[in-house]
């Protein structure tokens, strides 16, 4: 098999527009996407990037939605993920049943605490 740099899954939304940059780079333009790494390698990194918006993901769960203004709200299921403005002037981990907005040219902000119930799994549809 290939020797890939992580393991996992993306869902991408309806109407969701996204780029891969490289095998490690994704850059979300608008809309849902829905990943769950379950592995990446030792010093590899997965990145995703969005207007506002530059996330580090390691083995997590997380939905990212980026609005028509670019704002990004970034929920984390399960794990961990670095965010950080695209300057990285300030960087926040984003742990299990978080959630952090980001909007263009501003600082992330707190996490919040959000209840998983509430999440609407539009990736679990059949």
């Amino acid at each position: 098999g290939v020797d890939k740099p992580w393991v996992g899954k993306i869902n991408i939304a309806e109407n969701t527009k996204v780029k891969f940059n490289s095998e490690n780079s994704l850059e979300v333009i608008r809309g849902k996407i829905y990943g769950r790494i379950t592995k990446v390698k030792a010093k590899s990194k997965f990145q995703i990037s969005t207007d506002a918006c530059a996330l580090t993901v390691r083995g997590t769960e997380y939905i990212l939605d980026v609005g028509d203004d670019s704002a990004t709200t970034l929920t984390v299921l399960e794990g961990v993920v670095e965010i950080s403005d695209k300057q990285h002037r300030k960087t926040v981990l984003v742990t299990k049943d978080q959630q952090v907005v980001v909007k263009p040219g501003e600082l992330p902000s707190e996490p919040t605490e959000i209840d998983p119930e509430q999440i609407l799994k539009w990736w679990d549809e059949d």
